[in-house]
């Protein structure tokens, strides 16, 4: 007798999302596994939302509808974990949308490898993104608690491992964990705390889950102090790690706060309301350093030699080029471009476009790339793991290999 699947419960928070929110429903109703449990916590939303839920409640007897006054994401998402009935969770933003197998696949990830946490790649989308193609070509890396949250401390790619959305739990690593209310980066606050919990975590490079940016939702809006709600949730679990003997990560938690708090500082600076944040930060600021072994204090990744640019830069130099990266690397590479005319950056695309939008660089979503007209696509980024997962991508998209140009080794 074949054995049943087991139920998994999509927990869901909406809020005024009436011009996503049915998309989202679609993407979660036409998983591939149909075992599910779809919990849609209505917090109160004043304009249509609370009615999309009810009339998609009445076409799938696995949709249940809860309403509530309004209290934020992280009590609806507690309300969702209090009723769930899934030997696994799962949870979806209410702007956002999945592939089909999103749900599929992370649960044959964790029922073949034993895992508690199964953990996929996401991209980051804007309104008119194209929906890419899921490589067929993928790793699944296996991974215990502390090396979790290494990656979540001190890795390159430290945002796969920070947001809960992108992973499937089971249920009860929840037992003892909820999250803390009141607070927007509520992410931060518990992710650190269910690695710790899980014995094994499954980490696969698919991209699965599509996560919208706009200028609606919370991390699209202009500068609030709420951010900072960020730095609280760091300082916790700076406080865990080093409890826990976890020194390099303890270290590494310390950084990203000070670069948090250099981000922040220049807009409170001249704001006679914020003034005292300020000087707290400040003050916090100087702790922190006290704290960092002088060993440790510099940060960043390693500098491009103009070497190492020239022998990466063996195409003609009238070239159309699309930039595929726009970390540290990126930036270098984006300049010595322009400062050499060697080439035209044509295009740059990051996973992470949305966080250069001040920056004056002109960084575009990963799909734009195929929209481009241009001779070579060059993967600017460190890591030679992340580089050969964006070649196989690539050509996985249609671009031809001799029209990927990967950085010069040194």
């Amino acid at each position: 007798m074949p054995q049943m699947e087991p139920l998994v419960s999509v927990i869901m928070p909406v809020y005024r999302a009436e011009h996503y929110l049915q998309q989202c429903i679609d993407s979660i109703c036409a998983q591939t596994y149909s075992q599910l449990e779809i919990l849609l916590i209505d917090d109160g939303s004043t304009d249509s939302s609370g009615e999309i839920c009810d009339a998609n409640a009445k076409k799938d007897p696995r949709i249940k509808v809860i309403h509530k006054e309004h209290g934020g994401v992280s009590r609806a998402r507690n309300e969702g974990l209090d009723v769930a009935k899934g030997e696994y969770i799962s949870f979806v933003d209410a702007d956002d949308s999945l592939h089909s197998r999103f749900i599929e696949n992370l649960v044959g990830i964790c029922l073949k490898n034993d895992c508690d946490i199964a953990q996929c790649d996401y991209l980051s989308t804007a309104k008119s993104s194209l929906k890419l193609s899921l490589n067929p070509q993928y790793y699944i890396k296996l991974l215990n608690s502390g090396q979790a949250i290494h990656q979540l401390c001190s890795a390159n790619d430290s945002s796969r491992y920070a947001v809960v959305w992108n992973k499937i739990y089971k249920r009860e690593l929840f037992e003892s964990i909820r999250y803390p209310l009141n607070r927007i980066h509520e992410d931060e606050s518990i992710i650190y705390l269910l690695f710790w919990q899980a014995n094994k975590i499954a980490v696969t490079n698919q991209y699965l889950y599509y996560y919208l940016r706009h200028t609606e939702s919370i991390m699209g809006k202009p500068f609030s102090v709420k951010r900072l709600d960020v730095l609280e949730a760091l300082k916790e679990r700076s406080i865990f790690l080093k409890e826990n003997g976890l020194c390099g990560e303890e270290v590494d938690t310390l950084k990203t706060m000070l670069y948090l708090i250099d981000k922040y500082c220049p807009f409170l600076k001249n704001d006679v309301e914020q003034k005292d944040i300020h000087n707290k930060l400040s003050r916090e600021r100087e702790k922190i350093i006290r704290q960092i072994p002088d060993a440790l204090k510099k940060s960043g990744g390693r500098s491009l030699s103009d070497e190492q640019m020239r022998r990466t830069y063996s195409y003609p130099s009238a070239s159309r080029i699309v930039l595929y990266g726009a970390g540290n690397w990126g930036q270098q590479y984006y300049r010595w471009i322009c400062d050499n005319h060697h080439g035209t950056v044509v295009g740059w695309v990051d996973n992470r476009w949305y966080a250069f939008r001040d920056t004056g660089y002109p960084v575009q979503p990963i799909d734009a790339l195929l929209r481009m007209e241009f001779d070579y696509v060059l993967i600017a980024i460190e890591s030679e793991t992340v580089q050969k997962e964006v070649l196989d991508n690539l050509v996985f998209w249609g671009i031809p290999k001799e029209k990927v140009l990967l950085p010069s080794a040194e």
